[in-house]
């Protein structure tokens, strides 16, 4: 499955966002299993002037005005509303991915938007942007598609319902070929964290060693551009990792796996401010608290590698 995640179209950026942290924090979301990276023209002011975006990011074409940065920098994919595929012809460098917000639309109404981007002969991707309910029966849907169509489905489970890592697990299983999620993100995006750290613990992530440890890097650099989206991370990971009301059980051995962490040791860390307030405002236990600080505290040297994009986002 190929993984976008568009966070950086969605964060607050505070007045300490520079070249090099968001650099890092690209970095670093590449480093736990992200294929692409969307950005739009508000980030992309952030990033560099000399790096090289045709590889691993994508650009969010919003307002026509937007259209001018095509001109002047190539990426991966560009991503168009589907009331602006007209457009689509216009900027052949780049791989083109039609957007379909169904928020109001049944996915079983949706036939007539996928023919119109078929005829047009210029989508590399279709993406379905919704929340999904149980009856829009989601992985039938995508195995319908499929069948029927050629182009790439791109799934964007929204979690206004906070139903979306439901979504994202049910478009999983299906075999979805794509999906596009938002690292720290709250209410509207489905948070990729989650959905990560879900595949690790219940799933155990495919030809991977576990990813938890590299979340807490992504989310050590997010700390650096944004205080109010590392606390979302926080909360987002915890949930899944810590919570003691959804034990995994082994039915091979009839045993119930533990999945609350011990602390190594007595070591007091280093606690950042919004780390302290994290562990303060949803009572975290001490041991779990000890943990993740030892986790971030350790994880950019020993995992976070900043030479990972060297090969293709430095010009």
């Amino acid at each position: 499955m190929i993984i976008v995640d568009n966070s950086l179209c969605n964060i607050d950026f505070t007045e300490n966002t520079d070249e090099k942290n968001i650099y890092d924090y690209a970095v670093s979301l590449l480093n736990i299993c992200v294929d692409y990276i969307e950005t739009d023209s508000h980030a992309l002011k952030y990033f560099p002037n000399d790096i090289d975006m045709s590889s691993k990011f994508i650009f969010r074409v919003e307002d026509v005005t937007d259209l001018l940065t095509l001109l002047q920098k190539d990426f991966a994919y560009v991503v168009l509303p589907i009331n602006m595929i007209s457009l689509a012809k216009n900027f052949p460098a780049s791989k083109i991915i039609i957007e379909i917000n169904a928020e109001n639309i049944k996915l079983d109404e949706l036939s007539d938007d996928i023919e119109t981007i078929q005829n047009s002969e210029c989508a590399d991707i279709i993406r379905i942007v919704k929340d999904f309910q149980d009856e829009d029966c989601l992985s039938q849907f995508i195995t319908d598609y499929k069948a029927k169509c050629g182009i790439i489905l791109d799934i964007c489970p929204l979690n206004t319902s906070m139903n979306g890592l439901i979504s994202a697990v049910d478009a999983y299983c299906a075999d979805a070929e794509m999906m596009t999620l938002s690292f720290a993100a709250k209410h509207t995006f489905t948070p990729l964290e989650m959905f990560i750290a879900y595949l690790d613990v219940f799933f155990g992530m495919p030809n991977e060693s576990s990813v938890t440890p590299r979340l807490f890097s992504a989310a050590s650099c997010l700390s650096e551009i944004s205080e109010y989206a590392f606390l979302n991370c926080l909360h987002n990971i915890n949930t899944i990792l810590f919570n003691d009301a959804k034990p995994i059980e082994n039915i091979d051995v009839e045993n119930i796996i533990e999945q609350r962490p011990k602390a190594k040791n007595e070591k007091s860390f280093f606690r950042s401010k919004a780390l302290s307030q994290f562990i303060k405002n949803n009572d975290v236990d001490p041991e779990i608290g000890e943990s993740l600080s030892e986790i971030i505290e350790n994880a950019l040297p020993n995992i976070f590698n900043p030479e990972i994009l060297k090969d293709y986002i430095k010009s």
